[in-house]
């Protein structure tokens, strides 16, 4: 499953604050990308499993396609993954939001 472009962003930030200077194992380089979520198991699997689905996001050297894994329910569980959200109103509604009129127009 692709990662969101603004979960993306979230992410690389996490990772530039988390980390000096990335530099891949196998081939030394430091030019990386955002890879896809990726289910640790097979459908039919997780299919017959109760509760979440263990799953990581790849991040990808460039360079010689070594891959990183990160597990996405810490990432979760962390926020690093949050979008923006619009600000809420008094009564709990975000701001942008089209409430319906009693006679049908909004």
């Amino acid at each position: 499953m692709r990662i969101k472009s603004d979960q993306m962003r979230n992410l690389e930030d996490w990772l530039q604050a988390r980390t000096r200077r990335c530099v891949c194992q196998c081939c030394d380089a430091s030019d990386w990308e955002i890879g896809e979520i990726v289910s640790l198991l097979p459908d039919d699997l997780c299919n017959q499993m109760v509760g979440q689905r263990p799953s990581v996001v790849q991040v990808i050297c460039r360079h010689c396609a070594n891959v990183l894994s990160f597990d996405l329910e810490r990432l979760k569980r962390m926020q690093v993954l949050e979008t923006a959200k619009a600000p809420a109103t008094a009564f709990g509604f975000p701001a942008n939001a089209v409430i319906p009129q009693p006679n049908g127009k909004h």
